[in-house]
């Protein structure tokens, strides 16, 4: 006979067990802790393969598919503006995703970023998909199809005359074809 169990929470924190881990909703994020709740715990996630899964940001390195080029780059407060983007994106380059970790908040709330490519510096995302003001990773799909010209990749920063600020970020970019 299998015996159901529940899970029982005590505000906003569950317990996953007798003496096991703790999870907790802290503003909307999930935090993992051990059982005292004195010390986050690490969560070990498989490799992506829906839109939807949960991601390691540390094995970006380790993505194994030749077709597909990953493209990074670094921005802080001082950077305000146009900023280019690894090379130029090639006739039907599809950026999959780009995912944003902010390692140092930006003093301003309304510290901004856009985008797109020269000449157009919010054809791809117009802003929102990032929240500057508090460190995290923060992911995107962006399904953008490159489809004429060779086109430069660029961000356009509007720092919010933040005070400080710096943000790492990651852009999965492969081919597609017409059908």
């Amino acid at each position: 006979m299998s015996k159901n169990y529940e899970l029982k929470a005590i505000g906003n924190v569950f317990k996953v067990g007798s003496g096991g881990p703790k999870i907790q909703n802290d503003n909307n994020r999930l935090k993992l802790y051990d059982s005292t709740q004195t010390n986050l715990m690490k969560l070990e996630v498989l490799g992506a393969s829906e839109a939807h899964d949960a991601i390691n940001y540390h094995n970006f390195a380790d993505i194994r598919d030749i077709s597909h080029t990953r493209l990074t780059s670094s921005f802080t407060y001082n950077d305000s503006g146009v900023i280019s983007v690894g090379d130029p994106l090639k006739v039907h380059d599809f950026i999959f995703e780009v995912i944003f970790k902010v390692t140092t908040a930006f003093t301003s709330s309304s510290a901004n970023v856009t985008i797109g490519v020269t000449g157009d510096t919010d054809s791809i995302s117009s802003g929102g998909i990032v929240d500057l003001s508090k460190v995290g990773v923060y992911h995107a799909e962006l399904n953008f199809k490159n489809s004429l010209t060779e086109k430069q990749l660029v961000l356009n920063l509007d720092n919010g005359s933040s005070t400080a600020g710096e943000c790492e970020l990651f852009f999965l970019v492969g081919p597609w074809e017409y059908n």
